[in-house]
């Protein structure tokens, strides 16, 4: 998420001011990175559908153990992911 809020390197040394989205990374330099959007859409998802496997059993709560079990990994993997991309792009000081 922290990438999405600063100014591309690239663009901005050829004096264009554009933010370092996931639309212009993939439209304009060509570099697949997984948007925070899309990951809290599919958090909120996984949320959503193991509170309703939960709300089956009513002494049961959703823990957020389940969540970090799940989630943790993954989100660091798509960090480092997300760095490769970057260094070799020249953008790695953003994150």
């Amino acid at each position: 998420m922290k990438i999405e809020r600063n100014f591309c390197s690239p663009c901005r040394k050829r004096g264009i001011k554009t933010i370092t989205k996931q639309k212009h990374l993939e439209e304009v330099h060509e570099i697949k990175v997984f948007g925070y959007q899309r990951l809290w859409e599919e958090i909120r998802d996984y949320f959503i559908q193991k509170k309703k496997e939960i709300s089956k059993e009513p002494l049961k709560r959703l823990k957020r153990e389940a969540l970090k079990k799940k989630w943790d990994n993954l989100m660091q993997e798509i960090l480092e992911d997300t760095k490769k991309e970057l260094e070799e792009f020249g953008q790695h000081d953003s994150l």
